[in-house]
């Protein structure tokens, strides 16, 4: 990456509202995911566990980001999402790639019609 595109993205993310950086973050998770996702059918075990691991790491954020405080009923509900969602990605990690072919864990990340679905293998 080059320095001005860096020094861009980096002011991108510091000048943004919360809300665009959550954004930022939910792109991100299902970036990686996906990746992971392509790594697996690659048979690239070292990428698929990087981008496991990324996608891991931005949901635990997630998570220690809910304010319970403003609507308890939401963050416990967004709390068990992403735990859900923490807890199949570590069982992603673990899996052997040979035995991962057709049991797949479905996670709706855009509910509602037309939303994106991610297979975590």
């Amino acid at each position: 990456m080059n320095d001005a595109y860096k020094k861009y993205k980096d002011q991108s993310v510091q000048s943004a509202s919360r809300e665009k950086i959550l954004l930022m973050l939910f792109e991100a998770a299902i970036k990686f995911t996906k990746k992971a996702i392509q790594a697996c059918e690659n048979k690239d075990i070292s990428e698929r566990g990087y981008n496991i691991g990324r996608a891991f790491d931005i949901v635990n954020e997630l998570n220690s980001s809910l304010n319970h405080k403003i609507s308890p009923d939401l963050g416990k509900n967004l709390e068990q999402l992403y735990m859900f969602i923490a807890e199949q990605l570590v069982q992603a990690r673990e899996r052997d790639v040979g035995a991962q072919a057709g049991r797949h864990a479905r996670v709706d990340l855009q509910p509602g019609p037309g939303g994106d679905h991610v297979d975590l293998l």
